[in-house]
């Protein structure tokens, strides 16, 4: 199976710093037309995402899943379905104690997407991640170097 990984902010939602509101959510543009073509080729779209505000207490995993419950529902209803949605709630500097810490799952680190080839025998090297950041592109070499 092959799988366009794609981070969240900035790629399918425009950028808002710490974004955990369904009333602030918008897609980035041409994003449900990226989306469609992506399927349209054979990929299968999971979705990775650092959510640092979780361990920054800025909102809880609680509105995390609120508002990624709204966005798939969003999205099927336009014919496009997500394989999955895997987030990194932790960053070494949060203030709340449970989720200060380095992980492998947040970005750069690999973890989301090495976790997603195994459970869903995901071909790394017929998959494509698409980011903003450089942290994004570090995690899909990292994934590749360290997943075949």
């Amino acid at each position: 199976m092959k799988v366009a990984f794609l981070d969240r902010d900035g790629v399918i939602n425009r950028e808002v710093n710490y974004l955990h509101r369904v009333e602030d959510f918008k897609y980035t543009e041409r994003c449900i037309d990226g989306l469609k073509n992506l399927i349209s080729l054979g990929f299968e779209i999971v979705v990775v995402t650092n959510q640092a505000g979780i361990a920054r207490g800025y909102y809880t995993e609680s509105d995390y899943h609120e508002l990624t419950n709204f966005y798939r529902n969003n999205l099927a209803k336009q014919g496009i379905e997500l394989l999955d949605v895997l987030y990194c709630p932790h960053h070494p500097d949060g203030t709340a104690e449970r989720y200060r810490k380095k992980c492998d799952c947040r970005k750069p680190q690999p973890g989301m997407i090495l976790r997603a080839a195994e459970t869903f025998s995901i071909s790394l090297e017929h998959s494509v991640l698409i980011g903003d950041k450089i942290t994004d592109a570090q995690a899909g070499e990292w994934s590749r170097t360290r997943g075949e």
